[in-house]
């Protein structure tokens, strides 16, 4: 029988902008009163320890389920990876006796291997990811303690490092260390996914004209209302695929996410600057505000903690500077001013400076996307500015 699905006209009411009716005003109740399941319930409610030694018979099964793993990492498909096979097996044996489960890993260790050398590191970051997903489900559990991670990560991702990585992650699993090995994959995954971001041959921007000095490019954007499938750049959905539904939505009729960007005469280095603002009139709550003089003050860009944390990691994406200068002892110390003439297409202009300033009508932790809408809005108000 086919779904009824009526429950949710109200949604198609807000998009024309209408007023809801009896009908939609009760979809909309019933959908704010229906239950919801997690993943994580439905496998309670089911034997998986049964079928998985049922399967784990079954060779043709085992091979067709790791063919589709490996379809689906190296074809940057949208779905999630499935290790069925391995659900009851894993929990029976330990790693050294455990046949079913090497040759998954195997298959996985291939895929590392095959991404690496057609530099696909976006795919080794996801594969990582799964392996550690993978081992932290069958292994791990939410009463493990954190143990002490002392493997050393290699200086670069190539073949030969990754094979190394292979035999260090083994021998964790043989000794039963499959916390560490979790956070070794965690720890390599954020490697991988840094070396696609910052490589500097990834970019492809086209660059246009920028705007005059003084003036001001501003970027707004609506928040957003998740109906299901919560995020795509957050776990779950981010290491295995997914989907999810949302709308776009004004609140008091504003857009809540704003960025603005100039470049200004007369002035040295970068300003950056986080407001909070009050959404019924727009008061300044609270601000926070940092000065770039040199590379070195970029250098906690990746730490969501530290100022204006976000508007560091949009100059860097951008490409204001190399990323291996931050850290580097020769380079950390240099003036920012260089890289920023040649990135406000400014070269010669010794005067002149960038002022960012970004701002939030919503509370911290809304869950209304914040701060990934206001990181486009950064991007986009920067870009528009020095072209």
């Amino acid at each position: 029988p086919e779904l009824d699905f009526s429950f949710l006209e109200w949604i198609q009411s807000l998009r024309d902008d209408v007023q809801l009716d009896a009908s939609a005003l009760q979809g909309l109740r019933q959908w704010k009163e229906s239950k919801r399941i997690a993943v994580c319930d439905i496998r309670e409610c089911v034997d998986s320890e049964a079928e998985a030694k049922y399967r784990s018979t079954i060779s043709s099964v085992e091979v067709h389920q790791l063919n589709l793993t490996t379809d689906c990492l190296l074809g940057q498909k949208h779905e999630p990876c499935s290790f069925g096979h391995l659900a009851g097996v894993c929990k029976l044996n330990a790693f050294k006796d455990n046949p079913v489960l090497k040759r998954t890993l195997k298959a996985l260790d291939n895929v590392c291997f095959q991404a690496v050398d057609e530099g696909r590191f976006h795919i080794l970051g996801r594969t990582f990811m799964v392996l550690s997903e993978l081992l932290s489900t069958l292994w791990c559990s939410n009463d493990d303690k954190p143990q002490p991670f002392a493997a050393d990560l290699p200086s670069a991702l190539t073949s030969e490092s990754i094979a190394q990585v292979i035999a260090t992650r083994d021998k964790m699993l043989s000794e039963e260390k499959y916390s560490s090995c979790c956070q070794l994959l965690e720890s390599l995954s954020s490697m991988a996914t840094q070396r696609c971001i910052y490589e500097e041959k990834g970019h492809s921007f086209v660059y246009t004209d920028p705007l005059p000095l003084d003036t001001t490019a501003i970027a707004t954007a609506p928040a957003r209302i998740d109906l299901a499938g919560g995020w795509s750049d957050t776990p779950p959905i981010s290491l295995d695929g997914g989907a999810v539904a949302c709308l776009a939505v004004l609140l008091d009729g504003k857009r809540p996410l704003r960025a603005q960007c100039r470049v200004v005469r007369g002035m040295s280095g970068i300003r950056l600057c986080t407001e909070s603002r009050s959404l019924s009139d727009e008061t300044l709550l609270r601000s926070s505000e940092t000065t770039i003089q040199t590379l070195a003050d970029l250098d906690s860009f990746n730490n969501p903690e530290s100022e204006c944390a976000l508007l560091k990691c949009a100059l860097v994406w951008l490409g204001l500077c190399p990323v291996d200068y931050i850290q580097d002892d020769d380079w950390k110390m240099q003036s920012i001013q260089p890289f920023l003439q040649k990135f406000c297409q400014r070269e010669g202009e010794n005067d002149v400076g960038l002022e960012i300033i970004s701002s939030s009508l919503l509370p911290t932790g809304s869950g209304m996307g914040s701060s990934s809408i206001l990181a486009g809005c950064i991007i986009a108000s920067i870009a528009k500015c020095v072209g």
